[in-house]
């Protein structure tokens, strides 16, 4: 098994630049926030200038942080709705999707971040969902929310783990994500997110720089599945992922 990698330690640079990250992360959620209510409101969800409002914000957050995205396989994601399902590693995950990879994602966020004002009041205005974890009433209607927006077109972004994981080892693959593509008729879009840990981990308020990577691999079509395959769609983008992560942990062991 290769040893997990270490997380990068601060310099008095990279300090600065992180709790400089965190101040814009506070002030540009609350401008942007503001910003998209009419820009929705006049646009519909999804325009253009909504999606320009939050690739800079969050985008904004890591570039002052000093982190670096390299995105990898753009071509795969199809130009209606998918299903995008990733690894879950990092505080960055979400905001390197949002700012940098694919804009245009909707995603499924926990409940807790409604009482984050400053960010709710976007995520609401702009078609993000809030579910509350360990609630079944819940969780059915976040996924009937989501295959809604995925019928329009949108693309969801859905994290089968759960929770950030503190380690390089996957936890159990939830399976809503994938009857959900199913339901919905639309491909899965299998994603890994790759060295974001070691800047930004689950438990660290403050992000260090350095270069990630999100990868975009190809597209898997649910088109006639039925929902009693989900478990096989499941292990199968599950597998694509973990080894695609795994050749990467593998190859910076060199």
């Amino acid at each position: 098994m290769t040893p997990t990698p270490a997380v990068v330690s601060h310099t008095p640079i990279s300090l600065i630049r992180g709790i400089a990250s965190l101040l814009y992360l506070v002030i540009a959620g609350l401008i942007s926030s503001l910003l998209v209510i009419p820009l929705v409101v006049c646009g519909g969800r999804r325009n253009r200038a909504q999606h320009i409002v939050e690739r800079l914000w969050a985008g904004g957050v890591l570039k002052i942080a000093g982190i670096r995205v390299i995105v990898k396989g753009r071509e795969h994601l199809p130009q209606n709705g998918c299903v995008i399902t990733a690894n879950h590693r990092s505080n960055a995950d979400v905001l390197s999707i949002m700012g940098e990879a694919a804009t245009p994602a909707r995603f499924i966020a926990k409940a807790e971040l409604k009482w984050v004002f400053f960010i709710s009041i976007g995520m609401s205005m702009t078609g993000h969902i809030f579910v509350r974890r360990g609630k079944r009433k819940s969780g059915g209607k976040a996924l009937g929310e989501a295959a809604k927006e995925l019928r329009k077109g949108a693309w969801v972004l859905l994290f089968p783990e759960g929770t950030r994981v503190k380690t390089d080892q996957s936890l159990p693959w939830k399976s809503g994500a994938f009857r959900l593509a199913i339901d919905a008729q639309v491909p899965i879009v299998p994603t890994v997110i790759h060295h974001a840990r070691r800047l930004w981990p689950s438990d660290a308020l403050i992000p260090r720089p350095g270069t990630m990577i999100v990868e975009f691999l190809p597209s898997i079509p649910t088109e006639g599945l039925v929902a009693k395959q989900h478990t096989h769609l499941r292990n199968q983008v599950r597998d694509l992922v973990n080894t695609r992560h795994q050749e990467l942990l593998n190859s910076i062991s060199k």
